[in-house]
């Protein structure tokens, strides 16, 4: 694990124990469909590199319809996503009829979806340092902070 954040792909590999890996027998379990950042650089320093996809990245079954009619008497405060594949699969279920949501706020995991967040155009991005529930949770509270008394957050 990275010493510091951010805790993603490029700080891992920074990191000085996958310097020289050389000869290394390496397993990255990981999402199907991941980003191959982490394999690719190390299969470059002459690791040998065994990918394990232990889930699956699929766009979730859900009425859409009884979520809408819910979230337009209890309007969501935050949207927490911990992965560019979760943000475009929100997208594509709420193509067609939940206004207004990318003026709720929005907790990212890094830059990487940051950047996302603001080509989809999602007015309130918020980096987590962290996937970790900590670093969710410490931006949450922020959040709920900035909010003040007033606001139901």
């Amino acid at each position: 694990m990275p010493e510091n954040p951010p805790y993603e792909s490029e700080s891992l590999l920074a990191h000085p124990a996958l310097q020289s890996v050389t000869g290394k027998h390496i397993f990255i379990f990981r999402g199907n469909g991941g980003r191959d950042l982490l394999s690719r650089v190390l299969t470059g320093r002459d690791a040998t590199v065994t990918l394990v996809e232990v889930y699956e990245r699929s766009l979730p079954r859900v009425n859409m319809t009884k979520k809408f009619q819910h979230w337009q008497q209890h309007p969501p405060q935050v949207i927490v996503t911990t992965s560019a594949q979760s943000l475009h699969n929100l997208m594509i279920l709420a193509s067609h009829g939940l206004p207004g949501l990318k003026d709720i706020p929005l907790v990212v995991v890094g830059l990487r979806m940051h950047e996302l967040a603001n080509t989809l155009e999602f007015k309130k991005p918020v980096i987590a340092l962290g996937a970790d529930d900590a670093s969710i949770i410490k931006v949450l509270t922020k959040l709920k902070d900035q909010a003040g008394e007033n606001n139901h957050f």
